[in-house]
């Protein structure tokens, strides 16, 4: 971890402890901190107090960006061919993927899941959030084999947000392509 001081502000040597409230997404955390680096204008540190629960912190504030950039592309020679262009799939772990369609270099149809939280997009239509259908006779989704879905209409912001950190912070993606997707979430 690193920690920026104020102008004039002194930190503790190299193996000096610091303390503090450390604010992470909503959570506040106490901790306690062992000194093991000292630069100007910044301290690197470990955490002694709260450790874990500062992992599990940081884990989960940088969990869809940590999604993102473990989103790795399909082989192309196994996808189905596309009458309306190049097809792309790119697929992660926690059902997190992108899937889309482009032409000369222009997106014009993409499916993304965030953590099984689908939206989709096309050129004409727009973007919509999708919903699996419950299984009737369970009353539960089925994830196994084909789900059926339906349209939910426009996605939230939350989801919108998401979608957008999980694209932004795929690596395997060319930037072009993802600067026309984010540029669809943002409509």
């Amino acid at each position: 971890m690193g920690l920026r001081t104020a102008a004039g502000e002194t930190w503790p040597a190299t193996g000096g402890r610091v303390g503090g409230i450390l604010k992470i997404g909503d959570q506040s955390l106490e901790v306690t901190a062992l000194v093991a680096n000292v630069a100007p204008g910044h301290l690197g540190c470990h955490f002694e107090q709260n450790a874990q629960a500062v992992a599990k912190a940081v884990e989960e504030y940088f969990r869809v960006e940590l999604a993102g950039i473990q989103l790795r592309p399909v082989n192309p020679s196994v996808l189905k061919k596309s009458e309306e262009g190049l097809p792309s799939w790119f697929t992660g772990k926690n059902n997190c993927d992108l899937y889309m369609v482009e032409f000369r270099g222009e997106v014009v149809r993409w499916e993304a899941s965030v953590f099984g939280n689908r939206m989709t997009w096309s050129k004409g239509v727009g973007l919509q959030a999708v919903a699996h259908i419950e299984d009737e006779a369970s009353g539960k989704i089925r994830y196994k084999g084909s789900t059926l879905e339906k349209d939910a209409g426009t996605p939230g912001d939350s989801l919108k947000r998401s979608t957008a950190t999980l694209i932004d912070a795929m690596e395997a993606l060319p930037d072009p392509l993802k600067a026309q997707i984010l540029k669809h979430l943002g409509e």
